[in-house]
């Protein structure tokens, strides 16, 4: 049974790991703290530079000179956004933490849709719908997701969205990742599950980006994630089978 605890976070980080967005990131961190301050009574935004090559990491340094309730981490070499998420979740000082990307396609307000299900909920996964992404994109997305729910009992649509999770999920659970590829967020989610925490699903607004352009899809981060799905499948399974892990 998960322990009692205030129903609301009294303080929410947002955190959005960013490469190469400094034509948004500014507008993302000035949102999220306008979002912030209307919402909770604590909080912090966490931007991760993933190595950025333009000026994203000195548009978030002035903009954490001009308010300490933004910070500025380094991921020191190029990870990818999943594990520059999880590096800034951990780092995070707050009782919950809201995942975004920097590019505003999930807009910071919609943080205002998932913190009411903190109320009976650990862990809010978002599924965006529709989805304002290329055909491509939403189709190997489509496909993913259909996989990875079959093969793991996953109760989502959408496992690479955005999430609203727990600080003390992310305490218990980030220490047992085993993978550093794109496959983070599904094995996050499972270990969560495994350790009892309460999961719900959320609705949405997804938009096209204000500016800059995606990433490409890259073959290489592509067979990662897939190797790591092959490698993780078998203890994953394990702990579906053996049940939900004591806490």
């Amino acid at each position: 049974m998960t322990e009692s605890r205030p129903p609301l976070p009294a303080s929410v980080a947002i955190v959005m790991p960013a490469y190469n967005e400094e034509a948004s990131v500014a507008q993302a961190v000035r949102e999220s703290l306008r979002i912030l301050s209307q919402s909770v009574l604590d909080y912090e935004v966490i931007v991760v530079d993933d190595a950025s090559t333009d000026r994203t990491a000195a548009i978030v340094s002035a903009l954490a000179i001009e308010d300490d309730h933004v910070r500025l981490l380094d991921a020191g070499r190029n990870i990818g956004a999943n594990a520059a998420a999880l590096l800034g979740m951990r780092a995070a000082r707050s009782e919950a933490c809201f995942f975004i990307a920097s590019d505003l396609q999930i807009h910071p307000d919609q943080l205002l849709r998932c913190l009411p299900v903190l109320a009976h909920a650990d862990y809010v996964c978002t599924w965006r719908r529709p989805r304002c992404d290329p055909w491509h994109r939403r189709w190997m997305a489509r496909v993913y997701n259909d996989v990875v729910r079959f093969l793991l009992g996953l109760p989502t649509h959408d496992v690479d969205s955005g999430i609203l999770v727990r600080k003390e999920v992310i305490a218990a659970v980030a220490s047992q990742i085993r993978c550093s590829s794109d496959f983070i967020p599904v094995e996050l989610l499972a270990r969560a599950m495994n350790h009892g925490y309460r999961i719900s699903e959320v609705r949405i607004v997804h938009r096209p980006r204000v500016a800059g352009k995606p990433g490409s899809i890259v073959l290489l981060s592509v067979l990662r994630t897939l190797g790591d799905l092959a490698r993780s499948l078998p203890s994953l399974w394990r702990l579906r089978r053996d049940g939900p892990a004591t806490r």
